[in-house]
């Protein structure tokens, strides 16, 4: 840490040189300053190393000349270090007054805590942190609990006015008002009103008297931030750029230009269902409309219904068409239950042009009846198994009948194959009678006893079929017949 201090009674200018860096080491910022008298200032240069340094540290010498050619030097150590001042660590300050220290890699995460007061320091979107209430002397402070870097700081005393700022209100109404009290000086201050993104949302000059007070109004006209919380602060400057005061307050900001989501309608789906075996659910259909985009939005649709938990269910409002999220309808409710489904979206998105349309209610139906699906089945059941058993009967019977009928074709089949191969065995040994008697009428005479006798004779010729016939064919052809 180093710095500079004119005690002459005159502004001066000093030239600064680095001597001793090693190859690939390069000096950053103006190697000239002014410092007015009383003056103290730090060091505006900056050290960047080489591609290669190993981390070792090493002395360099800076050398300092002034118009009177008034020289001197001062050796500095040059050591590695995870954290650094991206501007020098030298503050002039009034009493109350604030430092705002610059620190390489740091940002809005990042926790720095002063040393002295053990106080972490505030983050201020412009890129610089806030150190309030110092005192003068050197002091430090730790980056993310690792690294300690030292600072210094002079108090002057520039005006004895007392000076206090106000932030009140919300978007669209948000008062930044500054009073400075009497003094005995003659005061030019620098009024700002600047945004977490470090614009300047407005400014105002004022010049005050000796002895008489003075006022700041500033406002957020020209103000169009993007919907969120916003940290906004007002500052005071001296003619010479130092700052005096500095005010900070969060403000909460929601689009202000027409925008709606609402729910149009509830759809239960199937309208008619089984709960034994199927589930139905309720179909959300929501509009929207006013937004060029749906990015951001953290929104969600809630069922409620009497002795039963809240459902809530994420909703995509970003997708290229409007959400259709489906509830599954809690198991316990009956048919003829009203239930509410509530679409909700988180800040900034909380509020809408139009709240009418967020709520929709729907009664529950389409569930078949427990009592009647019992009684339906039981006389399903009896149903079936009197038309399986009539079934089988008729089909017994059937089976019966037919098998009858083939064992009588096959019995006839069997009896006439039979019979015809049993004929011409018959008819050699049992001549015609006819040809028998002529052939006896040219031996003998005619004698009606004899011829009487011989037809007695030749009627047993008839035999009955049966008697040729084993068992099995005997009961064959009773069977046929």
């Amino acid at each position: 840490l180093a710095w500079i201090e004119n005690t002459g009674n005159a502004a001066s200018l000093i030239n600064l040189s680095v001597i001793g860096l090693p190859d690939g080491w390069t000096v950053e910022g103006p190697l000239s300053v002014t410092v007015a008298s009383g003056e103290l200032r730090g060091l505006p240069i900056s050290l960047m190393p080489s591609s290669d340094w190993d981390g070792d540290s090493f002395v360099v010498r800076v050398g300092t000349n002034n118009e009177a050619n008034s020289q001197e030097e001062l050796m500095l150590e040059v050591v590695s270090s995870n954290s650094s001042w991206s501007r020098t660590p030298v503050f002039s300050l009034t009493m109350g007054g604030s430092a705002l220290l610059e620190i390489h890699g740091t940002g809005p995460t990042s926790n720095v805590v002063d040393i002295d007061s053990g106080r972490a320091l505030q983050w201020d979107p412009l890129g610089f942190w806030v150190l309030s209430d110092t005192v003068s002397g050197m002091g430090s402070v730790v980056v993310d609990g690792s690294d300690s870097i030292p600072y210094k700081v002079q108090l002057v005393q520039i005006t004895q006015r007392a000076m206090t700022c106000s932030l009140s209100g919300f978007y669209g109404s948000l008062d930044a008002e500054c009073l400075i009290g009497e003094g005995g000086d003659i005061l030019s201050l620098h009024g700002m009103l600047v945004d977490d993104e470090g614009r300047i949302v407005d400014a105002l000059d004022v010049f005050l008297q000796a002895d008489k007070p003075g006022y700041l109004n500033l406002s957020h006209d020209s103000w169009g931030p993007e919907p969120g919380v916003k940290a906004v602060s007002v500052r005071i400057y001296d003619e010479y750029g130092r700052l005096l005061m500095i005010k900070h307050t969060d403000i909460s900001i929601r689009y202000s230009d027409y925008w709606n989501l609402g729910i149009v309608g509830l759809e239960l789906d199937p309208p008619a269902y089984d709960p034994d075996s199927d589930t139905q659910r309720i179909r959300v259909l929501i509009s929207r409309e006013g937004l060029q985009s749906y990015d951001g939005l953290d929104c969600r649709v809630i069922l409620q219904a009497p002795g039963v938990e809240d459902r809530v269910h994420i909703v995509d409002i970003t997708d290229n068409f409007a959400p259709e999220p489906l509830i599954e309808r809690p198991g316990s409710l009956e048919d003829g239950i009203e239930v509410s489904v509530r679409l909700t979206c988180s800040f900034p998105w909380d509020g809408d042009s139009d709240s009418s349309d967020d709520v929709s209610r729907v009664i529950l139906t389409g569930a078949a009846g427990t009592d009647s699906r019992s009684e339906d089945f039981r006389t399903g059941a009896i149903s079936a198994v009197l038309v399986i058993v009539l079934g089988g009967v008729i089909i017994a019977s059937r089976r019966s009948r037919a098998q009858q009928r083939e064992l009588e074709e096959m019995a006839k089949r069997i009896l006439e194959e039979r019979a015809a191969r049993r004929k011409p065995v018959r008819d050699a040994d049992n001549p015609v009678p006819s040809r028998i008697a002529e052939v006896a009428e040219e031996d003998v005479l005619p004698d009606p006893k004899g011829a009487l006798e011989h037809e007695v004779d030749e009627k047993p010729t008839d035999d009955d079929p049966d008697d040729d016939l084993d068992e099995f064919e005997r009961r064959l052809n009773r069977l046929g017949r």
